[in-house]
This record gives structure tokens, C-alpha cells and sequence, in this order.
């Protein structure tokens, strides 16, 4: 009987991370998702480096906190976190598997809008949150 194939996951930066999860609060401040949903996604953004060590950002704070098996500790997570699939897409742009279980289902979302002068993205405000540039 063959062997199963090896478990790989995705990897991603802790900033890759910390921005992904800086657009989703964004989605929540202009009622793009309720406070239910924004919930369940939060419980979504815990990553385990290659140690098997179980990290998190804070969602106020954008802190990095480490599981050290009672309590979350400050600390600074390692280049690359695992990032294991995610059933579905958060709809934020051209998502990569987020963190989860389950199968993948990737949803194409068309590109977020840019501001014009530094390239941030256009999170649907007045003004852009990087520049303060005043955005149509």
C-alpha cells in the first residue's frame, strides 16, 4: 500500500499576515461584516511555525502573541508562519488560502482600487488611510 502523500502547507510573512488582517478589521469598521462574523474570522488567524509553536496578532494592537500552553505571551514570530487551507475566501481581493481546515474553494475577487499617489490600497474611505490623499 502506498504511503500517504506529505502534509504541505503555505507559508506566509507575519506582515503578509498582520495586512490581511488589517483589511478584514477594515471590512468590520464600515459594516461589511458584522460583529458575528468578524468574530468567527478572528478565531481563523492562528499559524504555527515550523516548531509546531502557535502564534497570533492581536487585532487591536497588530502585536504578535506566541501560545506558550496556558496563556498568549508577547513575542516575535519567526520570517514564515503555516498557513493550512481555508474552506472559504474572506473576499478580500485575490485571497490565497487563509487559515482553517477543510477544503479550499477559491473565489476570484476583483483587485481592490489603488490611490493614486502611493499605491495603497483604496479600502473604499474618503481618504487614503496611507497618504491621506483625497480619493473619488
Amino acid at each position: 500500500m502506498p504511503e500517504p502523500p506529505e502534509i504541505l502547507f503555505q507559508t506566509a510573512t507575519p506582515a503578509t499576515i498582520l495586512d490581511r488582517l488589517d483589511l478584514m478589521c477594515d471590512q468590520y469598521r464600515m459594516g461589511v461584516m458584522d460583529a458575528e462574523s468578524f468574530n468567527e474570522a478572528l478565531k481563523l488567524f492562528q499559524f504555527r511555525d515550523d516548531g509546531g509553536v502557535l502564534w497570533t496578532p492581536g487585532a487591536q494592537t497588530s502585536r504578535w502573541y506566541r501560545w506558550d500552553g496556558r496563556r498568549w505571551v508577547p513575542g516575535s514570530p519567526p520570517e514564515r508562519l503555516q498557513i493550512p487551507p481555508m474552506p472559504l475566501s474572506l473576499g478580500i481581493g485575490e485571497d490565497p488560502p487563509m487559515p482553517g481546515y477543510g477544503v479550499v474553494r477559491y473565489e476570484a475577487a476583483p483587485p481592490l482600487p489603488q490611490c493614486p499617489k502611493c499605491g495603497a490600497p483604496d479600502r473604499g474611505t474618503k481618504f487614503c488611510t496611507s497618504c491621506g490623499t483625497k480619493l473619488s
